[in-house]
């Protein structure tokens, strides 16, 4: 089990870290696979699970894309990033 302080979690850690590099919310992208990635996922402009995250998470963000064993960060990259669909 993962322990830290009150009110310190991926989404905190990475909101404090957006404020210091002047990067807007809505210009973050969140990957994750677990619960103790849901305050990253709901903070972030983009929150993305990859399809074996638990199912009741599921819910909690804006896409859904392959598991982690299937690429799905690289998916991601390709949607969200590149554009591939205007390469």
């Amino acid at each position: 089990m993962e322990q830290s302080p009150d009110g310190i979690d991926k989404g905190a850690a990475i909101q404090i870290l957006a404020e210091k590099l002047n990067i807007h919310q809505s210009e973050i992208i969140a990957i994750g696979n677990a619960g103790n990635d849901l305050t990253m996922i709901q903070y972030a402009g983009l929150g993305v699970w990859v399809d074996n995250v638990d199912a009741e998470l599921r819910e909690f963000s804006d896409v859904i894309v392959a598991s982690n064993n299937n690429h799905g960060v690289a998916e991601v990259v390709r949607r969200f990033i590149l554009d591939e669909s205007i390469l």
